[in-house]
């Protein structure tokens, strides 16, 4: 019953439809949950990291004006003596003890003296001072934890005041400011790098002369730490960079410092992510905040850009980049729920396609191994099936194929032999008339012989070739059925190398070759010899080109011709006839045993035998 309906019917029936409406179902309540739970998130968990650092970044700047100004009313009341440095060592180590997210706290006077208390990346607190201006050497102490310092300084080096940028911005500006990112002077020899961005105040005296600048430093490795602190997504980066394209703090520990000693380029990083916020602050001015979806390896990633440190005159840039996939463990746990409730329907399904597939698939794999059989050659190989009435049609029109083959095979064999069988006969009236006309002849006798054996030859080589089913003839088989009028004995010739069919066209134009070469080994060569031996040896070269077969043709106990040789139409035919009908190479010596003769065939000519 079923053979009369046809398959473009029964197979939407049978699975499409409940797969349809299984997939529409599933999909609609995944799509909203999803919407829902991933906008929900998004702003959530972004908004939240926007304001923790924003906050922190607040808290931590909003330290050094404070600190600058209490120092400079300390100056004014004569508690740190501008012209006794060292002892302004406690006030220093108290104040950066109080206040755990300062990393310096220096001053520097315009005569070119310098002093600080430094919290360095290595968790030790250093004293360092300059107190002579005649001098460039900076000395250097740490500080224990009760505020001491050991006798003799732990290290020393040259420092130029005016060329650190904490002390020239302010100096510059007239002003309090906030210098650029910058690696610290005490740092460059440490293992851990240290990179500090300072803030600076300006101390005047009364008639307006600058006596120093007051500075305290904070650390960015301690805002690369808070970032760090903060869960961005599950593998999402946050960023704080400067405004002309540096990292300041990553979340990801990428180094903020290059190889030169320099910040890096956010667009030198090796995150992909942090390069994708680096091309985004290209592109935005960023006059307010930017909040969008970015694709990244064919991924969509949410990206926010916002502005830092701009109420304390800090031009910053904030910038987070989570891969949408962080946020799918709530619409995972919604799918769940899903799954669990249409796991029944799955399974019925599963199984009621699982057995409609097998139904419909068994008569195709029937139908592909009758047609590999028919490749092969068995065209006896009928089909019968009786699924459906496409299954039928199509096995009818399989074996009113086949039938029609047989017949064209069997039209193209007779035709075959009847073209063979002419053209032997056409060949062997030619050898009979060559055959004649030596016997009748009284000049130029063994011109005409040699015309007789190069027919021959063609003779032999056409039989070979017609005698076999395959649309070629092996090389050796060509080798020793050209050689073999020539061979008073078989241990004449030697042949070695890999199964190998030359195609027709190879194989007539070789046989030409072969059989001026043993026509000259019989009259001037090894086969002239009872103890001569001619090696002929083939293998496969590998070239730029593809493979090429190369042919050597090689007398080791022949004889050297007596006299230089003078050239005939059978050395013509051995140098000149490869080249010529297949666009190979031929080349040939004489050495003191005999000729030496190499040939080369590209690889469109012959075929090995476990290929053929």
């Amino acid at each position: 019953m079923t053979s009369r309906l046809p398959l473009n019917f029964i197979a939407p029936v049978l699975i499409a439809i409940p797969v349809l409406i299984l997939g529409v179902g599933l999909s609609t309540l995944w799509y909203w949950q999803s919407r829902d739970a991933v906008s929900t998130l998004i702003d959530q968990e972004i908004d939240q990291i926007h304001d923790l650092v924003t906050l922190k970044i607040n808290e931590i700047v909003a330290i050094p004006p404070m600190v600058c100004l209490m120092n400079e009313h300390l100056m004014k009341r004569g508690l740190l003596d501008p012209s006794d440095l060292p002892s302004w060592r406690e006030t220093f180590y108290q104040e950066i003890q109080a206040f755990k997210s300062l990393s310096a706290i220096t001053w520097g006077s315009e005569d070119g003296r310098s002093a600080w208390v430094a919290r360095y990346a290595d968790g030790k607190t250093y004293w360092d001072i300059k107190d002579d201006p005649s001098i460039q050497m900076m000395r250097e102490w740490i500080i224990d934890e009760v505020g001491n310092i050991t006798k003799s300084p732990i290290n020393t080096f040259d420092y130029d005041l005016f060329s650190r940028p904490w002390y020239m911005t302010p100096r510059k500006a007239g002003r309090p400011a906030w210098s650029q990112p910058y690696l610290w002077a005490g740092a460059e020899n440490s293992e851990n790098e240290t990179v500090g961005v300072s803030y600076g105040r300006p101390i005047f005296n009364e008639d307006g002369t600058l006596i120093g600048v007051m500075d305290t430093d904070i650390s960015l490795n301690d805002l690369s730490g808070f970032l760090q602190s903060i869960p961005v997504g599950k593998t999402g980066v946050a960023i704080l960079a400067s405004s002309d394209g540096k990292l300041l703090a990553t979340s990801d520990k990428s180094r903020v410092v290059a190889d030169d000693g320099s910040l890096s380029k956010i667009a030198a990083s090796s995150n992909l992510m942090i390069q994708q916020i680096g091309s985004a602050l290209d592109q935005q001015q960023l006059t307010q905040n930017y909040n969008g979806t970015v694709m990244l390896e064919d991924e969509p990633h949410l990206m926010r850009l916002s502005k830092a440190g701009e109420s304390v005159g800090l031009d910053w840039r904030l910038g987070t980049i989570i891969p949408e996939s962080d946020f799918l463990a709530e619409i995972d746990e919604q799918f769940h729920r899903s799954l669990t409730l249409s796991l029944a329907v799955l399974i019925l399904v599963f199984i009621f396609g699982t057995l409609t597939f097998r139904w419909l698939v068994n008569p195709l794999h029937k139908l592909i191994e009758a047609l590999r059989k028919i490749g092969d050659g068995q065209l006896e190989t009928k089909v019968n099936i009786a699924t459906t009435s496409e299954y039928v049609k199509l096995g009818n029109a399989i074996n009113q194929m086949t039938r029609n083959l047989q017949k064209s095979h069997e039209r193209e064999d007779l035709l075959k032999r009847e073209h063979d069988h002419r053209v032997k006969n056409m060949l062997t009236q030619i050898v009979v008339h060559c055959q004649k006309t030596v016997s009748q002849c009284t000049t130029d006798q063994k011109l005409v012989e040699n015309l007789t054996a190069r027919v021959s030859n063609l003779s032999g080589v056409h039989d070979l070739l017609a005698g076999r089913n395959h649309p070629g003839i092996s090389i050796e088989e060509l080798i020793k059925d050209c050689s073999s009028p020539y061979l008073t004995s078989k241990d004449l010739l030697e042949t070695e190398g890999p199964g190998i069919y030359l195609n027709p066209k190879a194989a007539m134009c070789l046989s030409h070759v072969i059989n001026e070469l043993a026509t000259n080994s019989c009259k001037h060569g090894a086969f002239s010899r009872t103890d001569g031996l001619v090696n002929a040896t083939w293998r496969i070269q590998e070239a730029e080109d593809g493979d090429m077969l190369e042919i050597n043709w090689v007398e080791t106990r022949g004889k050297q011709p007596a006299g230089e040789m003078t050239p005939s139409f059978g050395t013509q035919v051995i140098q000149d006839l490869i080249p010529y009908e297949l666009s190979g190479t031929a080349e040939m010596a004489f050495t003191p045993e005999g000729l030496d003769f190499k040939a080369s065939i590209s690889g469109k000519h012959f075929k090995l035998l476990k290929d053929a």
